[in-house]
């Protein structure tokens, strides 16, 4: 899941991992990921757990495999959109600098401008909102001596 050198992949985490895309070559064009490729496996099946822990914050996710199952990439970019859409907790919200405070409400404002959802939409901040522009899923680096998985985000640019 580690992309270091020519990104392969695109998936803003803003939206669902159907819209994940990736290139087979990288000279091919981008298409979107099939749902044969969300069923395969994650990580190596002796490893019963995966946490991950994004690069900025102090956000913890845990995947737990189920008796006799394995981890799948969908689990694992499912779970990671779950838990960045889950609502930013008040101890999680009084860590954040004021200029990130801000970068939030302006987030928040153009997720709910963009919106399908109609007027009764749930307009708390979300983890995602924290983010900013730094929604760019660029892959997940193992660290060895704690077995956590280090979810590595990039910024996407201005124009999306």
């Amino acid at each position: 899941m580690d992309n270091e050198n020519v990104r392969l992949f695109y998936w803003d985490v803003r939206a669902p991992p159907a819209k994940f895309q990736y290139r087979p070559a990288p000279t091919e064009r981008p298409m979107l990921i099939t749902k044969e490729v969300l069923g395969e496996q994650a990580i190596n099946s002796k490893v019963r757990d995966m946490r991950i822990q994004c690069d900025r914050y102090e956000w913890i996710i845990d995947i737990k495999r189920k008796k006799n199952d394995i981890i799948t990439l969908d689990q694992v970019f499912q779970t990671i959109y779950d838990y960045l859409y889950m609502t930013l907790t008040e101890s999680e919200w009084n860590e954040l600098s004021a200029g990130e405070k801000r970068n939030a409400h302006i987030s928040r404002g153009i997720r709910i401008t963009h919106s399908p959802v109609g007027f009764d939409m749930d307009g708390r901040i979300r983890r995602v909102d924290v983010l900013g522009e730094r929604t760019v899923f660029s892959g997940l680096r193992h660290e060895e001596a704690t077995e956590e998985w280090i979810m590595i985000l990039a910024s996407r640019g201005r124009n999306t």
